[in-house]
């Protein structure tokens, strides 16, 4: 049933949302450092490099009431998938992307997706964990954020060093799907 627990009191579909939890995040957090310079590469001005840097978080930020909202009155896993779906297709999509127009509807894309992973993922979690292991849980949720906060640029950062930007924002595009 996914709903045994261990000795953590962590259920095996509470584990499987830590993972998801690290890879959304590990991948929205990979593009963070090469997307500026991404588009600066396809002609975009410094001052368009660093709206296209912040567009994901300004949309991520409209988008948030909505999604929170939506998970009110909807499954939670149906729009975290939906989520993770735009996520994973968005982020892959930079690595094709022609010109810093696309990137800049993608990031915007990508925000909403990761609006609607954010927040339908802590809740699904908290929803998952037994009243007296919320705070636990919680902690480990944060942690796997806290991960994939900090591997995603690391990854990010070897990957463009050795391949370039579109291998390394193809891989982000993989860790979204990872998601799923």
């Amino acid at each position: 049933s996914g709903m045994s627990t261990s000795g953590s009191g962590l259920s095996r579909d509470a584990y499987i949302m830590l993972a998801a939890s690290f890879f959304y995040l590990g991948s929205t957090m990979l593009v963070t450092p090469v997307i500026s310079g991404f588009a600066g590469s396809l002609g975009a001005t410094a001052a368009f490099m660093g709206v296209i840097g912040g567009l994901m978080n300004v949309c991520s930020l409209v988008v948030r009431p909505i999604a929170g909202n939506l998970s009110d009155i909807m499954r939670k896993r149906r729009i975290a998938t939906i989520g993770s779906i735009v996520l994973a297709v968005s982020t892959s999509l930079y690595a094709v992307a022609t010109d810093p127009v696309q990137i800049a509807v993608l990031r915007l894309v990508s925000g909403a997706g990761y609006a609607f992973c954010s927040v339908c993922m802590s809740t699904w979690f908290a929803s998952l964990l037994p009243p007296e292991h919320v705070g636990s849980g919680m902690g480990m949720f944060g942690m796997m954020n806290a991960l994939g906060m900090a591997v995603g640029p690391v990854i990010a950062l070897a990957i463009t060093d050795a391949f370039g930007y579109r291998p390394a924002l193809l891989f982000g595009g993989v860790m979204a799907a990872m998601t799923m």
